[in-house]
């Protein structure tokens, strides 16, 4: 989706970082949705590789059949499969996801909605899971089983990305409802968006420079855990989030006193 184009120049900014720092040069090289059968021949015009930052929307088999024809370590940029053996440096969603719901519930919210794309990037379906989750973790009810009982709108909707945030924000302002006043918004990725639009808009900050810094430091570790026999190790490191509170969301508990 539109939404990533931005959030990954960020990450390989941060990588760019970590490879001058570490005295490796990062070389750019573009798979396509179906993978690159000249992936390998690539690779060795680049001379002597230390290993591939992959960016793939989702893991899916022609992109792990060129990953692993390389024989090279191979970091995966927020996407994970926990069925198949691949490193990751992802953002935490559980971690994000579960601090907006309870901070929702916190302020007075039992009715929350999710906006989401409809686009199945491996970390947006990680997203979704980890709302319902959370939902039953707090005690809330899916906001399905909740329209079944009431006619209203949610008090509080949840972005998937800072995107869908904002398309909902200027969805309940075309309704006539207010932000927060009549329902309460939250986006996630902490995008400069979010302070570009009235009100300001509460999101989930992840770290997409250190996502960037950390994929080298990883390839290192996995290519050094590969020269002493290890074996083949597979590690998903989870970068935390950080609920950055502005405008987007009232208070329901202060409404009630």
């Amino acid at each position: 989706s539109n939404d990533r184009f931005a959030f990954y120049p960020a990450v390989l900014e941060g990588a760019e970082m970590e490879a001058r720092d570490s005295n490796y040069n990062l070389v750019v090289l573009h798979m396509g949705f179906s993978g690159n059968a000249n992936l390998r021949q690539l690779l060795d015009n680049s001379g002597d590789v230390m290993g591939a930052i992959v960016q793939a929307n989702n893991l899916d088999d022609a992109i792990l059949q060129d990953v692993r024809s390389l024989d090279i370590p191979c970091v995966f940029v927020d996407s994970y499969r926990p069925d198949i053996r691949t490193s990751s440096v992802c953002v935490n969603n559980e971690q994000g996801i579960f601090s907006v719901v309870k901070y929702l519930k916190e302020k007075g919210h039992r009715d929350i909605g999710y906006v989401y794309s409809g686009w199945d990037h491996d970390s947006q379906l990680e997203r979704r899971r980890c709302f319902h989750q959370a939902l039953r973790e707090f005690g809330l009810e899916p906001l399905e089983e909740a329209l079944k009982k009431v006619e209203h709108m949610p008090t509080a909707l949840v972005g998937e990305n800072d995107r869908q945030a904002w398309r909902a924000v200027k969805a309940l302002q075309r309704l006539g409802l207010k932000v927060p006043d009549d329902v309460s918004v939250v986006g996630f990725d902490n995008r400069s968006i979010c302070t570009m639009i009235e009100p300001n808009l509460t999101s989930v900050k992840n770290y997409r420079h250190l996502m960037g810094r950390e994929c080298v430091m990883l390839l290192e570790n996995l290519r050094r855990m590969k020269k002493l026999g290890i074996g083949d190790p597979c590690v998903k490191f989870e970068l935390p989030t950080e609920l950055v509170e502005r405008d987007s969301v009232r208070d329901l508990t202060k409404t009630a006193e």
